[in-house]
């Protein structure tokens, strides 16, 4: 085996973020060695600087390595379960992401199973016995974190908050940077089309090497080339597949609930059958088109965009965590069913903690701006900076963490903004910065219908440095329950804009994300 196939070759410098000056070992208290096999490659340290230890135990205990059992015993049962947590993670973070066909899904899945394997040998956690501290995996002189190696230097917040800690968001936040390769590397030059192979090593070289090494798989005389072809040699060995019996096997650890960040705990293992009865006491349902609701008594208050269901208790003002149920049906029946806006909610229920959309606030820190919440870093945005609020994604976490959405380059990122403890440490609400007044009222003849008494304003509003040319904003009175005005910005986050000109725009309204009283028969494909 080449030499450099030992060496961890993650999340670091290529991508273009601010370097961390993180020692060597940083934070590994009592390290321990390994072998280069699955399951326990060098080097481990304790995990708690990080996390809690009885998280691990109450979450992810088939997924610890015990190193005083039989080695060869062990690595067959923990292969076993780490390949069906895998498969199933990947397959469901990439249906989440789009609606892949079944050749894609595959060769997605087989990607990341080697690259599992060229990051860590498969190893995150392991212990020397059932009382002894979870060691979690460090490689790279300590600098890379976990299975998939997220460096400390690179993703410094990632690695401090636990997320390179917790398994499976070390694993989604690797996700968030490979699928950005993976879907550009369908449309460039060096992928032939239809080429699942070359698609997936373009993929791997962006990955490694950032965004403008995606066609590095290629060039053989490139100093880091010998990563891409260690990569490829994995993949085309798939040694793993020696030590799991079931291909097909489900692993006993949950994920889907880490996946939709929904509490775990008394999660069914099944859905509940069709002909079950209401449940009375109150809960939030996820449906399978998304919509998630508030039900209690056979009434339910629903909204459609999956997000912030913490906010849902701001109706019932529980004592903890509702319990979050999935269910089988699609989506929610009209029957004693009413739609809330989820921002208001959250308004609501932390009053003037936070600050509302379309609202600005000061920095209180240097922070990250990342492509996702704790996902891969678009910028560091300074302390005492002005930015404008455009959206707020909270966990479903009863400590509430809060995660501000602020434009930056035509740009939307997201920024850890706090918990329910600390929002005012992050920031604080403050005035627009002079340069960037509040967008004025428009005229109403500056309006294109779109449908419905819904709005579409002229392009020329957005010109004078105030809105980015992807924004959109739509005005009218079936808005009332989208926003708390009766203008609004949508973002594309919301329309995927088609074609655009002077006379005409067309949109179309994102699949998983519907907002408020938009909906598909009002906008898909809609001509102005």
């Amino acid at each position: 085996m080449a030499i450099w196939m030992f060496v961890f070759v993650g999340l670091i410098s290529c991508v273009s973020l601010a370097q961390n000056n993180t020692p060597d070992y940083y934070k590994c208290n009592n390290p321990i060695g390994g072998n280069w096999l699955f399951g326990i490659a060098p080097k481990a340290c304790d995990g708690e600087p990080f996390g809690e230890d009885r998280y691990v135990d109450q979450h992810f205990p088939h997924t610890v390595f015990q190193l005083n059992a039989n080695e060869s015993v062990e690595r067959n049962r923990y292969m076993q379960e780490m390949y069906s947590l895998l498969k199933g993670t990947f397959s469901e973070y990439l249906r989440m992401r789009k609606s892949p066909t079944e050749e894609e899904l595959n060769h997605w899945v087989d990607a990341l199973l080697a690259l599992v394997h060229q990051e860590s040998f498969w190893s995150h956690y392991r212990q020397s016995e059932s009382s002894a501290p979870v060691k979690h995996m460090r490689g790279d002189v300590g600098h890379g974190h976990g299975i998939m190696q997220v460096d400390d230097r690179w993703h410094f917040l990632a690695v401090e908050n636990g997320q390179a800690w917790h398994l499976i968001d070390n694993i989604t936040y690797a996700l968030d940077i490979f699928y950005s390769g993976w879907q550009r590397a369908e449309n460039v030059s060096c992928v032939s089309n239809g080429n699942w192979i070359e698609r997936t090593r373009a993929a791997y070289s962006s990955y490694n090497g950032g965004s403008s090494s995606i066609c590095r798989f290629k060039d053989t005389g490139h100093k880091w080339y010998r990563n891409d072809e260690a990569y490829y040699e994995k993949y085309e060995a798939r040694s793993w597949e020696r030590y799991v019996a079931n291909l097909n096997g489900s692993p006993k650890t949950p994920y889907s609930c880490h996946l939709h960040q929904s509490p775990c705990e008394g999660e069914p293992e099944t859905p509940p059958d069709e002909a079950d009865p209401p449940y009375d006491l109150a809960h939030i349902a996820i449906y399978g088109n998304g919509t998630s609701c508030l039900e209690e008594n056979g009434k339910r208050q629903c909204q459609t965009s999956g997000r912030n269901n913490l906010c849902f208790h701001a109706l019932v003002e529980p004592s903890q965590l509702l319990e979050v149920i999935n269910v089988s049906d699609s989506e929610p029946s009209s029957e004693n069913t009413t739609y809330v806006n989820i921002q208001n909610l959250c308004d609501e229920l932390f009053e003037d903690q936070v600050a509302p959309i379309d609202t600005y606030v000061k920095l209180k820190k240097n922070i990250y701006l990342r492509k996702s919440p704790g996902g891969e870093a678009i910028t560091v945005l300074a302390n005492d900076s002005i930015q404008k609020v455009q959206d707020r994604i909270w966990p479903y976490d009863s400590s509430a963490p809060l995660y501000y959405g602020f434009t930056y380059e035509g740009q939307l990122g997201y920024m850890y903004a706090g918990d329910k403890n600390s929002y005012s440490e992050w920031t604080t609400l403050t005035d627009p910065p002079a340069e960037d007044p509040p967008h004025p009222d428009p005229e109403p003849d500056s309006l294109y219908q779109l449908a419905d008494n819904i709005y579409y304003e002229k392009l020329s509003l957005c010109d004078q440095g105030r809105c980015q040319s992807s924004d959109i904003f739509v005005y009218g009175p079936k808005l009332e329950n989208l926003c708390r005005r009766v203008s609004c910005k949508l973002t594309t986050d919301t329309f995927k804009i088609i074609e655009r000109n002077d006379e005409q725009v067309q949109v179309q309204l994102t699949k998983n994300n519907k907002t408020g009283w938009l909906s598909k028969s009002l906008v898909v494909e809609t001509s102005l």
